[in-house]
């Protein structure tokens, strides 16, 4: 049954859409498929194999976002508490207004507010008002720091939906109530009971035979493979962004996710937070969706599939039935390089497709996402 999964990762590389990739899917028991097909790195003729090493980004943010579930399980941090009275600088807001002037938020951001991305703040690629901002503050000589732009936000908390930071100070709350630095906290808490040995923030450097490079893709849709550098350490630890992993790696953590938050018989998260991680908490509002305001990094996004998605506390939540075969309340997010994951708890199967192209919402890459959805369900669902 595997081959019909096989040919699409393999299709994909030999019509030159993707220079390569991994893919694996998983049900509660155990991996079902994993494969790999094409080049970790063309340059250095390094073939891609299932343990390869890729740059998760935004992946990072489900990890976060159940590290602090865990924290309030404990007491240690609760969703309706002013952020700012864990960490002094979500304290006293300001909003950009649409007229591109600056006033006092409406109200205190919460670490829930955070979770379910509706604190108001943004990153300039996924919110066109930030861009602007930050473009017209240095066209006016103003120096402008990114410790800036990630405070600023550019609706009221709880008004939308939108894109952004809003996980970075969700791990930086993690910290603050752990004691721990996220790094350290996601080793003991998850990483660790996981089994997911691969998985970090420190920066791999072209030393590290399993790194895959990336590609950018330009308007013509050519791939230009990027160099491989060592990273400097980072300074720290972004919990929206900052993780690398493999694909059997990040396997575990959705088996956790279909197993109600158990693992192997080792209990990570409680049913109140499962319930919170894997249904909508948004209401009416509308996810997963914004214009660019950074081409280079992110093409405009929609994730709706002709229907609209929610957000529970940590990822989007689809209102339809996909026609890959994923079902309604599906589980689903991504990284800025496209990597894609689901996880659909109704029909007990989950699964992730690794590739290291830019720009975002890569339309090659999420047809291989979607193919890949649909031979799995063929063949396994």
């Amino acid at each position: 049954m595997t081959e019909a999964v096989d040919s699409v990762l393999a299709g994909a590389v030999e019509r030159g859409e993707v220079p390569g990739v991994v893919a694996v899917a998983v049900n509660s028991d155990g991996v079902v498929y994993q494969g790999a097909s094409g080049k970790a790195r063309v340059a250095d003729d390094v073939e891609m194999r299932v343990d390869s090493i890729f740059r998760i980004a935004s992946m990072t943010k489900a990890l976060t976002s159940a590290a602090a579930m865990q924290l309030v399980e404990r007491g240690e941090l609760a969703l309706d508490q002013p952020a700012g009275s864990v960490l002094p600088e979500l304290a006293d807001l300001t909003v950009l207004t649409d007229e591109g002037e600056l006033r006092p938020a409406s109200r205190p951001v919460t670490l829930r507010d955070l979770l379910t991305h509706t604190s108001g703040l943004a990153y300039p690629f996924s919110s066109t008002k930030l861009a602007r901002h930050a473009e017209d503050a240095r066209a006016s000589g103003a120096t402008v720091r990114a410790t800036d732009l990630d405070r600023l936000l550019v609706s009221d908390p709880g008004e939308r939906w939108q894109y952004g930071t809003s996980t970075d100070w969700a791990g930086r709350l993690v910290e603050a109530a752990s004691g721990l630095a996220l790094d350290q906290y996601m080793r003991e808490h998850l990483f660790g009971p996981l089994a997911m040995p691969d998985t970090s923030f420190r920066g791999y450097g072209p030393e590290e035979p399993r790194l895959t490079s990336v590609h950018a893709r330009s308007e013509d849709g050519a791939l230009a493979e990027q160099p491989v550098v060592q990273p400097p350490p980072p300074a720290t630890f972004s919990g929206g962004g900052g993780l690398s992993s493999t694909a059997p790696d990040y396997a575990q953590f959705l088996r956790l996710m279909l197993g109600d938050g158990s693992l192997d018989g080792a209990r990570l998260l409680g049913p109140g937070s499962m319930d919170a991680l894997c249904t909508n908490q948004i209401g009416g509002l509308v996810a997963g969706k914004w214009r660019t305001g950074a081409p280079d990094l992110a093409n405009d996004v929609d994730f709706s599939e002709g229907g609209t998605t929610g957000h529970s506390l940590g990822l989007l939540v689809s209102s339809e039935p996909s026609p890959t075969g994923r079902s309604a309340g599906c589980l689903s997010w991504a990284g800025i390089f496209n990597t894609y994951f689901w996880v659909d708890r109704a029909r007990g199967i989950a699964g992730a497709t690794f590739v290291q192209v830019r720009p975002f919402f890569d339309a090659a890459s999420l047809c291989l996402r979607d193919d890949f959805a649909t031979a799995v369900y063929r063949s396994f669902g």
